[in-house]
């Protein structure tokens, strides 16, 4: 079987899930015996024009790919914004050259666009239901492709793969300076600084406390409140991390917190949980199918600081809960969202439809 896979760039400096995602199920034993090739849309770096350049050829290159080496099904990571709309122009392609497509959702607010006006209703709505199938994250993403596709869709829920490699779990000691850990972009969609004016109240029960923060984004604003908040001396900011200081960040940290305000499924929560870490987290998206509440860590509504500020001062003045809690998500991650598991589930799925696509050509 040839599947042609398309999406964003996966350059190993470049951050982020869905090239995580991309390259774990690429890299499965389970897909041994497949031929995965991927195509890449638009460079993730660089300037404006060399942005529109690469989308450009990228373009014109499916074109080819298309007419040379034709795959048996054409499968797409598609996100927010513009990279739906340049994704859902392949999609037609590939339809109008008789390619099956299967649509992987990846994106935050989709819906929101949706509900904008009628015009984007239909011609988003046309898109899911024209695909032979689409994969959700999680089973608020299955009721929003739902909504969207007036009940068209095809759907098959397709948990992210936690790639456990790498991850030690090993419960931590016991710390009199147990360390907060929030990995991800840093700006108001991942919840950073309602986390940073929650962290004074989380001092005021656990003085030793500290909070270490690796992404990139608004770093400014970021340091700005810091300053603000009179936290400094307990917030180390590492900006972007990849490879063995990433690894490290999971090593040395007792508790993990992303309090996002939209997700798909969050690939920190899982690698966190891969590491035996305790998640502090939000009641959105996707996050509820990884993390069960009171059990392998603590959810809250977003923009609650006060809750917030209380489950992480729980955490971290009791050790015991901590180990509890990051052993219980450490299965749970191992079990649920195993990436051979997954990549068992996707093969089967696709198969499927290169099998039923056959016999209806």
């Amino acid at each position: 079987m040839h599947v042609l896979m398309l999406g964003g760039d996966l350059t190993a400096s470049v951050g982020g899930g869905i090239g995580t995602v991309a390259r774990t199920y690429m890299g499965a034993r389970a897909m041994d015996g497949v031929d995965i090739r991927y195509h890449t849309t638009v460079a993730a770096e660089g300037s404006r024009l060399h942005k529109a350049r690469t989308m450009a050829e990228g373009q014109l290159r499916f074109g080819r790919v298309l007419a040379t080496d034709r795959p048996h099904l054409l499968h797409i990571h598609i996100a927010d914004g513009p990279s739906f709309w340049r994704k859902s122009a392949y999609a037609r392609e590939a339809r109008l050259a008789g390619i099956p497509v299967c649509l992987h959702g990846h994106f935050t607010s989709l819906i929101d666009l949706y509900r904008s006006s009628r015009v984007r209703a239909r011609l988003i709505g046309q898109v899911f239901a024209d695909a032979e199938l689409v994969f959700a994250l999680s089973t608020d993403m299955e009721r929003q492709i739902s909504e969207m596709s007036g009940g068209r869709a095809n759907i098959r829920i397709l948990h992210n793969p936690c790639p456990p490699d790498g991850f030690d779990p090993s419960p931590r000691p016991q710390s009199s300076t147990p360390n907060v850990l929030f990995m991800g972009r840093v700006g108001d969609r991942k919840g950073i600084f309602d986390l940073i004016a929650a962290w004074p109240d989380v001092l005021a029960k656990v003085p030793g406390a500290r909070l270490t923060v690796a992404g990139d984004g608004d770093l400014e604003r970021l340091r700005a409140d810091v300053a603000k908040y009179n936290v400094a001396s307990s917030v180390d900011i590492l900006g972007w991390v990849s490879g063995d200081v990433r690894m490290g960040a999971y090593r040395n940290a007792d508790v993990f917190c992303l309090p996002s305000y939209a997700e798909g499924l969050p690939m920190g929560v899982l690698e966190a949980m891969g590491a035996g870490l305790p998640v502090v987290s939000t009641a959105i998206n996707g996050t509820p199918d990884a993390v069960v509440d009171g059990t392998t860590g603590f959810l809250h509504e977003p923009g609650d600081r006060a809750a917030l500020a209380t489950h992480l001062s729980t955490l971290l003045a009791d050790h015991a809960l901590r180990i509890q809690q990051g052993q219980a998500g450490y299965r749970r991650v191992t079990e649920e969202f195993d990436p051979e598991r997954q990549s068992v589930r996707l093969r089967k799925w696709w198969e499927e439809v290169r099998s039923t696509h056959g016999r209806g050509t």
